[in-house]
């Protein structure tokens, strides 16, 4: 046992290296973006804060007329993850194809909408991304920052192909055994993790078998919703946790409970106890390390099977490992 666990963090050690001297991402400022060249494929650009793998099917909610105008007259758009500030696009962006258009029948907080033709401007867009390209150029900066916000930007692009877009045994073995791994992990912890562990394990298994055929996309869209769903069962967790200290607070100073709870009426005690629960979600979440954005941004732009394999192993294994150690302390814990 002791020589299988000393193999797995020589693995982990190995593919850490791997993604941490690759994960540099590239931008492109809009403001400052030179135009195209007369090479360039020319496509609509949708900046979002999102990325998108080859394979997958996405549904957007459209409102801007920019972008209602677009999903409308286009067939075709390019998908690129903005910055924080919102001043730059990821240089390499997914290209969707438009599948389907139809009002949209939920608002933006998905919550259904009464009359949907009411809103005729909201679409619901449903795209299936075809392919990977970078962004050389936009043709018309300016657009982004006019306040009508009634043209779509339009980039020169160029197509992104693997350098080496065969996976190697190894790094699809590899990739196949830290998602078994995690797998068997969730098995045991059951609730302990917040979520539906059996469902999930399924989810892993398959694109477990995704990885081992070398279906480095496939794989990658299935560890993608995991981290999503995974980071949901966190933060509805806290939520949980923070109503209910919030509650509990207000019903000990008596009177009319009123809800929701205004935050500013609670104790000096009480606000301390919600900013350090707050404080230690923060750092729980941080902790985790679990695929976020710039993860799975720098697997779009790899251009190696085994790259992006790696990176998922690498991911994979260190969930297996916390999955597994929270699960033994709630055991131990439980046990005494």
């Amino acid at each position: 046992m002791a020589r299988k666990i000393r193999g797995r963090n020589a693995m982990l050690a190995h593919l850490l290296l791997v993604t941490q001297t690759a994960n540099a991402l590239q931008w492109v400022r809009i403001a400052a973006s030179p135009s195209p060249p007369a090479t360039a494929k020319a496509y609509p650009l949708y900046p979002l804060p999102a990325t998108y793998l080859p394979g997958s099917t996405i549904f957007l909610r459209n409102s801007e007329p920019r972008n209602v105008e677009m999903a409308t007259k286009e067939e075709y758009f390019v998908a690129s993850q903005v910055s924080a500030d919102r001043s730059s696009v990821a240089a390499v962006g997914a290209l969707l194809r438009i599948d389907g258009v139809e009002n949209a029948t939920r608002d933006a907080s998905d919550q259904v909408l009464a009359t949907p033709r009411a809103q005729p401007r909201a679409l619901r867009v449903r795209c299936s991304v075809v392919g990977r390209c970078r962004v050389v150029g936009i043709e018309n900066p300016e657009a982004w920052r006019d306040p009508s916000r009634s043209e779509y930007l339009v980039a020169g692009v160029e197509d992104v192909e693997d350098d080496d877009p065969e996976a190697s045994e190894a790094a699809a073995a590899s990739a196949a055994g830290a998602l078994r791994f995690l797998a068997a992990s969730l098995a045991r912890a059951g609730a302990e993790v917040g979520m539906d562990a059996a469902e999930a394990g399924k989810a892993l298994a398959e694109a477990a078998d995704f990885a081992e055929r070398r279906d480095a996309w496939a794989a990658l869209e299935l560890w993608q919703r995991y981290a999503a769903t995974r980071r949901a069962a966190v933060a509805a967790y806290h939520r949980a946790e923070r109503d209910e200290l919030i509650v509990d607070a207000k019903l000990r100073e008596g009177g009319v409970l009123s809800i929701p709870v205004n935050e500013a009426t609670l104790g000096d005690e009480a606000r301390a106890r919600l900013a350090d629960l707050d404080r230690r979600a923060a750092e729980y979440v941080e902790e985790m390390d679990l695929a976020d954005d710039a993860f799975f941004q720098a697997c779009l732009e790899s251009t190696a099977a085994d790259d992006r394999l790696e990176r998922l192993a690498a991911d994979a294994l260190r969930e297996g490992g916390r999955v597994a150690q929270r699960a033994a302390l709630a055991r131990a814990f439980n046990a005494s």
